[in-house]
């Protein structure tokens, strides 16, 4: 290369911002001499090596910029080991179609079965690709929304946030216990729903299974008091209870467990009602919900979420009451909440479900935990769907307290505390 070209590619490289152009202009001219390219090959060498210099440095700012604890990849996670994990699944999320079809992935197991390690994997793998990525364990994630609430800036948080390609929630078992930190995060999980189903329905030409932009809107915006409604006490209590002799000194109170349960989350709910008004109200500005309910459905509504309740209490009191058998009701648990969101309403409305899973759902008690309540109040539901929901919840609370009566008579008689 002739020292005026190479004087005058080092000035065009720094006019256009491409270094990496002016570091291997010479070497790939060179080596193209050698074997004969044409000028098209030469040109397409030069900028494939820009072009993968700056995805480079672009991936290694967009990892940095995620605050991963550690930057770990698919390749350091050792299948070996964690022989539950399914490769071939993995190796199909890394292809990070769930980006672009907007789905949630959620890793669920006991610690150290590698849920951080994937979840950062694939984050990186994303990152790397060209999408903006943010990761904080659930903890961090309300901290920081909690300092966006105080300095007044809610709204604009969670609207920043709503445009990020992928968030990753670390450690969502382990959520402070208290109704603004519940509100905070529920706020966080439902304002990502609404940006994808709004968008998803103006794709669709305006609505999709009945619900436009603004019914989505609505729907979630009342979803985070349902979720926040339905925190109840879960089966790993109970399996906590059986494995550290805890139970012991319960039964010599005069008041029966599940009831001391029931009463103790009932005393914050009011408090959790309080939490969630303001929260509503940010939602409400941002994401402008169509809700017209009439009286009957208002009222209904305000029954429906304690009836909610009831349920979900009653059903999980039921399992954790297997820990008197297996001391460890981790997996069935699982398989329950599995059930739960597929069949209540809690990821989707369910109109936007197969008729068979509607039908499903209709026979099961987990539609009248999330979907109903909320539909009581959006959905525009007739006076007989209303009603009808309202007779559904009473069955299933009665159903739902005979069983825990039977379960507590056989499991008592084999308590015994695996320690202290």
């Amino acid at each position: 290369m002739s020292t005026t070209a190479a004087s005058e590619l080092v000035y065009l490289s720094r006019a256009l911002k491409a270094p990496r152009i002016k570091a291997v202009s010479g070497r790939l001219a060179q080596q193209a001499r050698d074997e004969g390219w044409d000028y098209e090959a030469y040109l397409a060498a030069v900028l494939s090596e820009e072009v993968s210099a700056r995805d480079s440095h672009g991936g290694a700012a967009r990892v940095k910029a995620a605050r991963f604890p550690a930057v770990k990849t698919l390749d350091d996670f050792d299948f070996t080991i964690q022989t539950s994990v399914n490769r071939q699944l993995i190796a199909h999320l890394a292809q990070l179609d769930f980006l672009a079809e907007a789905k949630n992935i959620v890793f669920l197991g006991p610690p150290g079965t590698g849920k951080t390690h994937l979840s950062i994997a694939l984050a990186v793998q994303a990152a790397r690709r060209g999408h903006r990525v943010a990761f904080a364990t659930a903890h961090q994630w309300v901290n920081r929304l909690g300092a966006a609430k105080r300095a007044g800036r809610l709204d604009e948080e969670l609207e920043r946030l709503g445009r990020m390609p992928l968030l990753v929630v670390d450690e969502a078992g382990y959520i402070p216990f208290d109704p603004e930190a519940a509100s905070l995060f529920f706020a966080l999980i439902s304002s990502r729903y609404l940006v994808v189903w709004s968008t998803v329905a103006e794709q669709q030409g305006g609505s999709v299974g009945g619900y436009t932009p603004g019914a989505f809107a609505a729907y979630y915006i009342v979803w985070t008091l349902v979720r926040n409604m339905n925190i109840v006490f879960t089966p790993y209590g109970w399996e906590e209870r059986i494995r550290e002799g805890q139970l012991s000194a319960k039964l010599l109170r005069p008041l029966f467990p599940i009831v001391e349960d029931l009463g103790f989350f009932l005393g914050w709910k009011f408090v959790v009602i309080l939490m969630w008004l303001p929260i509503a109200a940010v939602l409400v500005l941002v994401f402008h919900p169509q809700l017209n309910p009439s009286p009957l459905a208002i009222a209904v509504f305000a029954v429906a979420i304690w009836g909610a309740y009831l349920i979900r209490s009653l059903n999980q009191s039921s399992l954790g009451l297997i820990t008197f058998w297996t001391t460890r009701v981790g997996p069935i648990f699982q398989l329950y909440i599995a059930a739960e969101l597929l069949l209540s309403g809690r990821l989707v409305p369910m109109s936007l479900m197969p008729d068979w899973v509607q039908g499903l759902a209709d026979l099961l008690p987990f539609r009248w935990t999330f979907g109903f309540p909320i539909e009581a109040l959006v959905g525009n539901l007739s006076q007989q769907q209303l009603l009808g929901g309202l007779a559904a919840q009473l069955f299933w609370i009665a159903a739902g307290s005979i069983l825990v009566r039977v379960v507590w008579r056989y499991a008592i008689r084999r308590y015994s505390a695996v320690s202290g």
